[in-house]
């Protein structure tokens, strides 16, 4: 990136693929004489959700070359939708695949496939989904396969497949490539701004880009970078992904997806790489710290945060079978004591570096 830290633009185009519908803080428990760590809905799914998999065409003579290869990457961007399976040509490709998770680059031999997928009911059953749904594979072509939309979603955000191609290129030299994609279905259109950390917001890097649009690959040198959403045609930041590093030789789809967490922004990005999908949290994303009193025969307490008593209700005072409703925290490691309410000692829990992470 040049000294003078400039915004990065893509071309004004953008593709918008429509797609038939086919298918589809952590809190803390802390008791008087118990604590309870609760990791709620954190899980990050940086590392791929696969099974191997190689489509291969029988060969001819010796003298024949191996045929050309493709490659295809399934992520699941489905907010509402359960765990799925994913089969290609009728054969397991993938298993309890979850939301914001992907398969990252699989090769498969160029020519006509089928991918389908079942989502996983109650008692383990499955019933199909999506598909099966026919590709024609180019060779030295990268296709990424999304469920996208929502089950209850009905004209462009129903549920259903999204396919994305583009030419099987790495970057070289010191560069990366990058896509993105809004595939939020509960998220307005927005403008993405693709900056040097702490830029000023000027022209967007993306305008106006409704659901289910994707950039062109956009090639541009391995270096510190920073993501925020706006509104279109404002200033009024609604995702900020802070400084993020992209090392050289990273290909990546970057997607905008639904946030199950409990933080303000109603979405949150997805690393998508060759080997598989990492959730990019906003930079106000916070853990969510919930305190109650179970013990019967325990008087009224105080919780103290980082050495320091509490003053007022919630965290004063709590009485048995009361609780302090979820508390939003930024995300560290914090030093828990509890006492009796209105003293410093005895400290009949003591509890340090506990780590709160924010939801993702």
């Amino acid at each position: 990136m040049a000294n003078a830290h400039p915004s990065f633009h893509l071309v004004n185009r953008h593709h918008t693929e429509r797609c038939d519908p086919i298918v589809r803080g952590s809190h803390i428990t802390l008791a008087t004489y118990q604590m309870e760590i609760d990791q709620m809905k954190w899980f990050q799914r940086c590392a791929a959700i696969a099974m191997g998999l190689t489509l291969a065409a029988c060969g001819g003579s010796d003298n024949d070359s191996s045929p050309p290869n493709a490659t295809i990457r399934i992520s699941h961007l489905a907010p509402d939708a359960p765990k799925v399976d994913v089969r290609v040509d009728g054969a397991a490709f993938l298993t309890a695949v979850d939301y914001g998770s992907s398969s990252g680059l699989k090769p498969v031999a160029a020519g006509s496939h089928e991918v389908a997928v079942d989502g996983i009911l109650p008692g383990g059953t499955t019933t199909t989904v999506i598909g099966p749904v026919s590709l024609e594979l180019k060779p030295d072509t990268q296709y990424d396969v999304l469920a996208v939309g929502k089950l209850a979603g009905s004209g462009d955000t129903a549920f259903g497949p999204l396919v994305i191609e583009r030419p099987n290129q790495a970057p070289t030299g010191g560069d990366i490539r990058v896509q993105v994609l809004h595939a939020a279905p509960g998220a307005p259109a927005v403008d993405i701004h693709v900056t040097a950390p702490g830029a000023a917001l000027t022209s967007p890097t993306l305008a106006n880009i409704p659901f289910k649009t994707y950039s062109d690959p956009l090639t541009l040198p391995a270096g510190e970078y920073q993501i925020r959403l706006t509104l279109p045609g404002t200033v009024d930041v609604v995702y900020d992904s802070g400084p993020q590093t992209l090392n050289a030789g990273a290909d990546l789809l970057i997607a905008a997806i639904d946030n199950l967490g409990a933080g303000p922004s109603p979405v949150q990005l997805l690393a998508i790489g060759d080997a598989g999908a990492t959730p990019i949290l906003s930079v106000d994303e916070e853990a969510q710290l919930r305190v109650v009193h179970a013990v019967a025969d325990a008087p009224a307490v105080d919780i103290w945060v980082n050495g320091v008593a509490p003053t007022a209700a919630p965290l004063q005072g709590l009485a048995f079978k009361g609780n302090t409703g979820y508390l939003g925290l930024a995300a560290a490691d914090y030093d828990f004591v509890v006492t009796p309410t209105g003293a410093a000692t005895p400290e009949v829990i003591s509890a340090s570096d506990v780590p709160l992470k924010a939801q993702c």
